[in-house]
């Protein structure tokens, strides 16, 4: 009777201490039974980041503030128009300098491109230049090289308009202090030392005659109005 008692003892104690030594499960706060913790604290990248309205700081410079002058398009001629736009900005010694450009767009009604013979700015373009009050002003003479390649054939889409830098540093210092506004070897104009009355600059645009492609295609001439050179 007493080896009974003691092996129910033994068996109620053993029992007791594996009862004991599981340790009861702690309760989550209701609070957080709803509402899953955070996967991460770190701050949201681009790609998650929520987007706002409010306007925020750009790295990259804008037409305004790089003073971007752009003059008016040219009546259309058989479907074709064009504008000149001068970008102003700095060289690498802080001087002034301009970014010069012309802007071809088909405006035409028709679905097909504009066929154009290409031969170059020097035997294409033709420049003129005037004062603000409309003056003309002469052209410089000037000597230098120019560098052409052979002509070919360029197409102007539908509703399309093509950019081309005719020169991205059109001003020229010359040693004794004078400034040219040059884009072109043999065009080029003395710029005033007083940047008070801004001079103009509008050209004619078409095929040029001594071309030996085909006379096919575009054979017009645009007369583009004069632009701002600062």
């Amino acid at each position: 009777m007493r080896l009974l008692l003691s092996t129910l003892s033994l068996s109620t104690t053993v029992l007791c201490l594996v009862a004991c030594s599981r340790e009861p499960e702690a309760k989550r706060p209701p609070e957080l039974e709803k509402s899953p913790a955070p996967a991460c604290a770190e701050a949201p990248d681009a790609t998650t980041a929520p987007r706002t309205s409010e306007p925020r700081p750009s790295t990259s410079t804008s037409s305004s503030s790089a003073e971007e002058h752009a003059g008016e398009w040219s009546p259309p001629v058989a479907g074709l128009r064009g504008r000149l736009v001068a970008r102003l900005g700095k060289d690498n010694n802080a001087r002034p300098q301009v970014r010069f450009s012309l802007e071809l767009e088909n405006v035409a009604d028709s679905a097909a491109p504009i066929e154009l013979a290409w031969d170059g700015f020097e035997s294409m373009l033709k420049l003129a230049f005037e004062d603000a009050t409309g003056k003309a002003l002469p052209l410089m003479a000037t000597g230098g090289n120019s560098l052409t390649g052979p002509p070919y054939w360029l197409y102007v889409p539908v509703s399309s308009a093509i950019h081309f830098d005719i020169a991205k540093e059109a001003y020229e210092y010359l040693p004794d202090g004078r400034a040219l506004f040059r884009p072109l070897s043999f065009q080029a104009l003395e710029l005033p030392r007083e940047r008070t009355s801004p001079p103009r600059v509008k050209a004619t645009f078409g095929p040029s005659a001594s071309s030996t492609l085909p006379k096919r295609g575009w054979q017009h001439i645009l007369h583009i109005p004069a632009v701002s050179l600062f």
